[in-house]
C-alpha cells in the first residue's frame, strides 16, 4: 500500500465580523503537536513563549504602521499591542479546532464530504456522559 503524503495547510483567518474588517491574516494550520503546546503556554501564562511559536506560523498578513508594512515574523507580532495581537491568535486558536461546513445539498459529487461525515459522527455520538 502506498502512503498518503500530507500536506501542509495554510489558513486565512476571517476577520469580516469583527471591528478589524479588511485584516487579512495568512498563517500555516500547524501541528496537534503546536497547537497542543500553545494550549498548554496559554493555561501557563507563558505569553511570550505561546506568541513566539505563533509568529513561526504566520505566511503573511497586511498590517501596516505609518504606512509601512509590519513583518509577518514574530517580531512583527511583538511590535503589535498586545490586544491586537491576542485577538489573531485567537481567531486562529477558533480556525484551528473549526471542522469547515459540509458540502451543499447541491453537490454534484454525490458523495458525503470529510467534513460532513465527522460531523455526523459527532452528533450521532451525542453528549457524553
Amino acid at each position: 500500500m502506498s502512503g498518503f503524503e500530507v500536506q501542509d495547510t495554510t489558513i486565512g483567518l476571517d476577520f469580516s465580523e469583527t471591528d478589524y474588517a479588511g485584516l487579512h491574516v495568512k498563517v500555516r494550520a500547524g501541528t496537534v503537536g503546536a497547537f497542543l503546546d500553545m494550549q498548554d503556554l496559554a493555561a501557563a501564562d507563558e505569553t511570550r513563549k505561546l506568541f513566539q511559536q505563533f509568529g513561526n506560523l504566520i505566511v503573511e498578513w497586511n498590517i501596516t504602521r505609518g504606512g509601512e508594512p509590519v513583518p509577518a515574523t514574530y517580531e512583527g507580532l511583538l511590535s503589535l499591542e498586545p490586544a491586537f495581537a491576542e485577538m489573531i491568535v485567537t481567531v486562529w486558536q477558533k480556525n484551528a479546532t473549526s471542522v469547515p461546513a459540509p458540502l451543499d445539498e447541491t453537490s454534484p459529487s454525490g458523495e458525503t464530504s470529510p467534513a460532513a461525515a465527522l460531523a455526523q459522527a459527532s452528533r450521532s455520538l451525542g453528549p457524553q456522559s
